[in-house]
């Protein structure tokens, strides 16, 4: 370095010792090293941070602070910020007999998402760092997130809605620097100001469902040079992000069970689903289900499998099944040993007696099921698991049986509130994983009442 200038540096993730450089200095030049030997090696751990969050590394900037990048930036945003008649005309277009702004919002996002193909074309620092005007991608009908981003902000002006393009790291790749002005973003999003709150949407995922956004870009840090402000992205809570199960369950005397599910979902799990079926011919969805089913017994009898329309953004994306398992609840004299379908619970992040490294989900989670068991003539209820209720800061779990007549009503809630688990807390996470997997091997026992044999 010159050395009349000065570095600004940070060592992310380095020992200590090893954070601060040698400074040598000789002539007109300063010299600035670290060094590092004999470094351990990083073994892979499931659901680990991003190898950028672990490893050893250097960042350095010529500037203190931001000032200098958004000065920069700025003009060059506002250049392509602009609300031509052709954008107006769109939105005018789009918006026609909506019902309120959040409709109007949803129907922009949606053209966004849907009509403008992602392609990156990239010449020089304007386009890399603030994309293309408004009007070029829209003409266009493809641009990327960049382009997308400044696009679905300048039309959100013509509603009256204030709008922004901003950078984030997305949370896969590993947090990003902003301690010091580097141009550290993978992605640009959209940040929306409206009545009082900010959120944010992002164009570039094709199968979310507004308001929900894609979750590597939850717990991140944006830059917005339009206001030069740095903001962090919370983590949404986890019923943004939750699927309603409902399994209603009928049990026959030979031990057949009948089968009808339905669930609803949002957010991320609700956009994987969307993904996937839109992805798959009715056949070829029919045929993942039966897979599905045939893991439980080959003696079934598939009635229904079926979905809403993964392109039908108006409402939540739900799934429908209705089968019939032929013998499945063994039966052992007077007994009838009965497991409910898919109702285990495996979580391989805690999978190993020992962790070094932070458990990283994308985002948060939340699952709630109700279970409806309508007892076989004849038959009543021998045993039935206990209740469970584990509840801490990075899980929260509700398991209850209930027997009211012939029916037995059970309700399942797991919920994940955190998206980081620190080490220091594994083992007491890794305990209450390991209650809630044993609560879901639990078996209910049904007995023949006497007198009744005959009726097998």
């Amino acid at each position: 370095m010159p050395k009349d200038k000065p570095l600004y540096f940070l060592s992310p993730n380095c020992p200590p010792g090893k954070t601060k450089p040698k400074i040598t200095s000789e002539g007109d030049t300063t010299t600035y090293s670290w060094k590092f030997t004999d470094m351990a090696p990083i073994i892979s751990e499931p659901y680990m941070p991003p190898t950028r969050d672990v490893l050893p590394s250097v960042v350095f900037s010529l500037q203190k602070d931001w000032n200098y990048m958004f000065t920069r930036l700025k003009p060059m945003f506002e250049k392509r910020f602009k609300l031509t008649d052709l954008v107006k005309k769109k939105v005018d277009e789009l918006i026609e007999r909506a019902r309120d702004i959040h409709e109007k919002i949803a129907r922009l996002y949606l053209f966004c998402q849907k009509e403008i193909r992602y392609i990156s074309i990239k010449g020089n620092l304007a386009s890399n760092q603030v994309g293309h005007p408004a009007e070029e991608t829209l003409k266009n009908r493809y641009g990327d997130c960049t382009d997308k981003g400044m696009l679905l902000a300048t039309m959100l002006g013509h509603l009256g809605v204030e709008a922004y393009p901003v950078g984030i790291r997305t949370n896969t790749a590993g947090r990003a620097i902003r301690e010091l002005p580097i141009f550290d973003a993978n992605h640009c999003i959209t940040q929306v100001r409206l009545d009082g709150r900010i959120f944010y949407l992002d164009s570039t995922a094709t199968d979310y469902r507004y308001p929900y956004f894609r979750d590597d870009d939850h717990d991140t840090v944006c830059d917005n040079p339009m206001k030069g402000e740095l903001a962090s992205i919370p983590v949404p809570p986890p019923e943004d992000n939750m699927t309603e199960i409902q399994r209603d369950l009928v049990l026959l005397p030979d031990g057949t069970l009948k089968v009808d599910y339905q669930s609803t979902q949002n957010g991320s799990i609700e956009s994987d689903s969307r993904y996937s079926t839109r992805n798959l011919k009715p056949e070829e969805y029919v045929r993942e289900v039966k897979r599905s089913v045939a893991g439980l017994t080959a003696d079934y009898v598939l009635d229904v499998a079926s979905h809403s329309d993964p392109l039908d953004f108006s409402t939540p994306f739900k799934v429908h099944t209705s089968y019939t398992l032929n013998r499945f609840a063994p039966r052992s004299g007077s007994y009838l040993v009965f497991e409910i379908p898919f109702f285990k619970m495996r979580f391989a992040e805690v999978s190993l007696k020992e962790r070094k490294y932070d458990i990283a989900y994308t985002t948060t989670k939340l699952r709630v099921e109700n279970v409806s068991i309508t007892l076989p003539k004849g038959f009543s209820v021998k045993y039935l698991p206990p209740p469970l209720r584990v509840q801490s800061h990075y899980v929260e779990f509700e398991l209850t049986y209930d027997q009211q007549g012939d029916k037995i009503l059970l309700r399942r809630k797991l919920a994940f509130p955190k998206r980081i688990i620190p080490v220091k807390n594994y083992k007491s996470y890794k305990d209450d994983l390991e209650r809630i997997a044993r609560s879901t091997e639990e078996r209910i026992f049904l007995e023949q009442s006497p007198g009744k044999e005959g009726k097998k």
